[in-house]
């Protein structure tokens, strides 16, 4: 399921991916129907916040395991 921007039937600016067989998402800067600039991807109990070019995620970006809190909204990143 995509929610965002879309041009030429590709995937285009700001936008949400999410995988609805696995619940994974990436959602951030879209380009040519790749990641492409900055985003978040979350998988399993894995989030990523980093910078993509055409797909690939590019060095220096936030690898880390998702992290809950009982009773509360929202996420952080772990240390690994």
């Amino acid at each position: 399921i995509y929610v965002g921007a879309w041009s030429r039937g590709r995937c285009e600016g700001r936008g949400t991916l999410i995988y609805a067989d696995s619940g994974e998402f990436y959602s951030g800067n879209w380009s040519r129907g790749a990641c492409d600039g900055s985003g978040v991807f979350v998988g399993g109990s894995n989030v990523i916040v980093g910078t993509w070019a055409q797909g690939a995620l590019l060095p220096g970006s936030q690898v880390g395991p998702l992290l809950m809190s009982p009773g509360r909204s929202g996420a952080a990143i772990g240390a690994n």
